[in-house]
This record gives C-alpha cells, sequence and structure tokens, in this order.
C-alpha cells in the first residue's frame, strides 16, 4: 500500500520522485522539497463504508524554494478536483 500511495504522490508530482519518505527523511537530507508519508490508524465509519485508512502526507520545502510551492499548488488543485467529482 505504501508503494502505491508514493507512486500516487509521485504521478500527482513529478518533482517529488526520489524525495517521498517513509515516517521521517534520513539523517541529513539537503533536498529543498520533499514529503513524509505516514500511515496512520484505521478508523471505523460504519457498517457500510467499514475501515478507513489515516493517511497523512507533510510537505517540507524552503520558503524560498519554488518546488515547494509549485507542489502545494499541484497537490491542492488536485485533491479539490477530486473533492468536487465525489
Amino acid at each position: 500500500m505504501r508503494s502505491t500511495l508514493k507512486d500516487a504522490v509521485i504521478g500527482i508530482v513529478p518533482a517529488l520522485r526520489d524525495r517521498v519518505y517513509d515516517i521521517h527523511p534520513p539523517d541529513g537530507i539537503q533536498d529543498a522539497s520533499y514529503a513524509v508519508l505516514t500511515l496512520g490508524e484505521e478508523v471505523w465509519k460504519s457498517a457500510w463504508a467499514g475501515y478507513r485508512q489515516v493517511i497523512r502526507l507533510k510537505l517540507y520545502g524552503e520558503r524560498s524554494s519554488l518546488a515547494a510551492g509549485k507542489i502545494v499548488r499541484v497537490l491542492s488543485d488536485h485533491f479539490s478536483m477530486k473533492a468536487k467529482i465525489s
């Protein structure tokens, strides 16, 4: 599941290729922009929907990094469109 989620994030924002990390980034990271993917608890929603997995995607970047701003914009646009479609 983790690798599928990473692939989905990279598909949305290709600039994050090789920059999506599990739980925490490696020590001494030099990338201006990166993401940390964490799978949280499963939450019971209803008998019809069952359990939902909580997924946290944290984006990191320098304020001056144009790539960080672009990543936030692309993800925001992507998930805004998904919410309108659903």
